[in-house]
């Protein structure tokens, strides 16, 4: 969770918060399904208690049976296409190249009529579909196009782009090792708030923690780590998480002038608190 969101923060810099003429030709989209149900938000299902009441048991709502799974792009122009897996409940690199991804060129080209195919940035996650023989073949092809039609200097310019999970992850992990590195040093030795938070990513619960502090006058927000639980989450665990990340990276808990919390028994707790700890 915390390379996706460093390398979202990277991205939103190397393209200039949106400004960037790279943007407009960058294409980004994955895949999801789409159930026949409305989810109850957690607004919806709050209710008010006295501090001695315990919550309320709430059922977990099961899903339809009726489910559609559907690609969806978009760019900087809004959305792209949207193409449906019909006859298949599986996304296979078949599927991805020969039906969805022409699909998606086709109309990414009416929305840039006067843009190079050559200049589309198809930007999607590491998914085997995503990274098979068969699709990393399709892009070959792009750039035997691109050769044909514009010049083997074009041609190059493309191909020098690594395709390689390895490469792409290792230069992901030094991003955001950089981007924590300048982070813990720009705070150190400045009060700073932070905002604690439990989520749950599939069956991983994970701590969120951000912050808020002054840099040059000015109030800044960043998220400073997200940490998956071993077991639990009471207070303890969380403090101890807390604790641990400030110790590792030579932070004093001195620094925190204020916590935000959701309100939870394991933030506000009296006894076991993080709060209270």
């Amino acid at each position: 969770m915390t390379t996706r969101m460093d390398w979202c923060k990277f991205m939103i810099r190397k393209f200039d918060h949106g400004r960037s003429k790279l943007f407009k030709t960058l294409i980004t989209g994955d895949e999801t399904w789409i159930y026949q149900y409305d989810p109850e938000t957690k607004q919806q299902s709050s209710v008010w208690l006295f501090p001695d009441d315990n919550p309320p048991q709430k059922l977990r709502r099961a899903r339809s049976g009726n489910k559609q799974m559907v690609a969806s792009f978009i760019s900087k122009k809004g959305h792209v296409a949207t193409i449906p897996l019909l006859e298949q409940k599986t996304v296979t690199a078949s599927w991805y190249v020969n039906i969805c991804m022409p699909q998606v060129i086709e109309k990414w080209s009416i929305l840039h009529p006067k843009a190079y195919l050559t200049s589309l940035q198809w930007h999607h996650d590491n998914a085997s579909a995503h990274e098979a023989a068969l699709t990393m073949d399709f892009l070959q092809k792009m750039l035997a196009c691109a050769k044909h039609v514009l010049g083997s200097a074009a041609a190059e310019k493309l191909d020098k782009i690594p395709l390689s999970n390895d490469t792409v992850k290792r230069r992901i992990n030094e991003i955001s090792q950089n981007l924590e590195d300048k982070l813990v040093r720009l705070i150190k030795g400045t009060p700073i708030s932070i905002q604690l938070d439990e989520s749950t990513f599939g069956a991983e619960s994970t701590l969120i923690v951000c912050m808020r502090f002054i840099d040059n006058d000015c109030i800044k927000e960043e998220l400073l780590f997200v940490d998956y639980f071993e077991c639990r989450c009471t207070g303890q665990d969380i403090f101890k998480m807390v604790r641990s990340y400030f110790d590792s990276h030579q932070i004093s808990l001195s620094q925190v002038v204020s916590v935000s919390t959701d309100g939870a028994r394991n933030m506000t707790g009296r006894d076991n608190g993080f709060g209270d700890v």
